[in-house]
């Protein structure tokens, strides 16, 4: 079985899986669990999701392939209704924080779990987008959206690209204003804004797909002026 640790957040885990092995480029301290919001989401994962799992008889790589499988099916949910694309989202998101939970409590945890689960994790996040993007199928500037989205789509994967690759030279990188946590979150809220608010779905979908590539723009830039002034010779 290829056991895992989640981490805070995963574009950093390179970083903390190797720093509790001993590698000169690890030691980074969780900061996702730092945050009280974060600390109350986990502790209520704890308390009230995670003893079921256990007598489930659930393993790290069994849990990540339910939140997987929920990641391919949210494109499918949004289609049907923004509520069940909701859904989805959130149980492919509680899983994706659950198999870390289980293998640190099994002591289940190796790099090699912590690259494969990154690597679920971008396909997830993809996963996400295009399920807002589905919502805007039947708009009649379905194309301008289309490439909206195509930036949201590119710019996470160079945001968690710059995260991985910085970590992997032994420069801690930000998350900056928006990292792969906070990306999660605000796509739920996204997700939640349009069920709860139906009449304004077209304004909802098209400011936060642009707020959305705003933010992420933003926390690229971010990184790599962080990087830029880290590796300038002193």
């Amino acid at each position: 079985m290829i056991s895992r640790t989640k981490q805070t957040d995963p574009e950093r885990k390179f970083d903390m899986e190797n720093g509790k092995n001993g590698n000169p480029l690890g030691g980074a301290k969780p900061s996702l669990r730092n945050g009280s919001l974060a600390t109350s989401y986990y502790r209520f994962l704890t308390q009230h999701l995670l003893g079921h799992v256990e007598k489930a008889g659930l393993t790290p790589n069994q849990i990540s392939l339910i939140g997987m499988l929920c990641a391919v099916v949210v494109p499918l949910g949004f289609a049907a209704h923004p509520l069940v694309g909701l859904l989805f989202l959130v149980f492919s998101a509680v899983a994706d924080s659950l198999d870390g939970l289980v293998a640190r409590k099994r002591n289940q945890a190796t790099a090699f779990g912590a690259f494969l689960d990154d690597s679920l994790d971008r396909v997830a996040e993809f996963l996400y987008i295009v399920g807002f993007w589905v919502l805007f199928w039947s708009s009649r500037l379905w194309l301008p959206a289309t490439v909206l989205t195509l930036s949201a789509i590119g710019l996470t994967q160079v945001a968690s690209y710059i995260g991985i690759r910085s970590t992997l030279a032994g420069m801690r990188c930000p998350d900056g204003i928006l990292g792969r946590p906070a990306r999660t979150i605000y796509l739920i809220a996204w997700a939640g804004l349009i069920v709860c608010v139906p009449g304004g779905r077209p304004a909802i979908l098209w400011m936060g797909l642009i707020v959305f590539n705003t933010l992420v723009l933003t926390t690229v830039i971010q990184r790599i002026l962080h990087i830029h002034r880290f590796s300038r010779p002193t």
